[in-house]
């Protein structure tokens, strides 16, 4: 008989020759490429939002004729989503009561224009995305009756939206050059009266100088004017020496 044979067992990997294997390393340029990827993806969004932030922050403003609590950009974003709702709200009524109303986005293209003109662009396309939603929500599906409603109030919907925009950022920008104007008019004035202040305060100075040496310079003149007198007589007549002594002594002293 051939004797059986054994199975061979596995022999046991010790703990050195599991440290002495090559372990399966990712590349070392895949992960700086994932590294640099994810760094320019995360540069780019911060850098887009930092723009938009700043464009909010540059089209963002108040008309000073509003009250005090109504300047505040929170209000005036409140406000702009608020006239928004209610010229949606009576586009709705007015095409309730009258059928042959078709003017759907007149109202809330005036409240933009005055949104943008009160509060900036960044509010009024607040107004214009709200005024969007509400009209394609509320309005055009009860007053676009048919089979080819969707595609008609898509159509509606995308016009209304580019001219909102568009008449937020030319409003906008118009007073925004309206107000750099006044601005500039007013510091211009500014300056004009502060040169003619300063121009004042200088004649005034040189009227004061003028009027405080008058009296030290005529006195000058006078006693320069008598001691010429006594030299003339001094050397026109002859005189003791005593005489003439003494009314050197007296020149000396207007001279002093």
């Amino acid at each position: 008989m051939n004797p059986t044979p054994t199975p061979s067992t596995p022999r046991p990997v010790t703990q050195e020759q599991s440290a002495s294997r090559p372990a399966r390393l990712i590349p070392r340029e895949a992960t700086e490429v994932t590294t640099s990827a994810g760094a320019s993806s995360e540069a780019l969004a911060h850098t887009a939002w930092d723009g938009v932030r700043r464009w909010v922050a540059e089209n963002t403003f108040h008309a000073h004729w509003l009250p005090e609590p109504f300047r505040r950009p929170l209000v005036g974003y409140a406000l702009a989503a608020a006239f928004a709702v209610v010229a949606s709200l009576l586009t709705l009524l007015l095409a309730t009561l009258s059928p042959s109303f078709s003017f759907f986005g007149l109202l809330n293209i005036f409240v933009i224009a005055v949104v943008a003109l009160t509060y900036g662009a960044a509010p009024s396309l607040l107004t214009t995305i709200v005024s969007t939603v509400l009209l394609e929500l509320l309005v055009l599906p009860q007053t676009t009756p048919g089979d080819g409603a969707h595609a008609a109030i898509v159509m509606e919907i995308i016009t209304f939206l580019v001219v909102g925009t568009l008449i937020g950022v030319f409003a906008s920008g118009t007073e925004q050059a309206r107000r750099r104007a006044v601005s500039d008019h007013a510091a211009m004035e500014a300056r004009e009266l502060a040169l003619r202040e300063t121009n004042a305060r200088t004649d005034e100075f040189l009227s004061i100088a003028s009027h405080e040496l008058r009296s030290p310079l005529t006195s000058l003149k006078a006693a320069l004017q008598l001691g010429k007198r006594r030299l003339r007589r001094l050397t026109e007549q002859p005189q003791p020496v005593d005489d003439l002594l003494s009314q050197i002594e007296v020149v000396q002293g207007l001279l002093s």
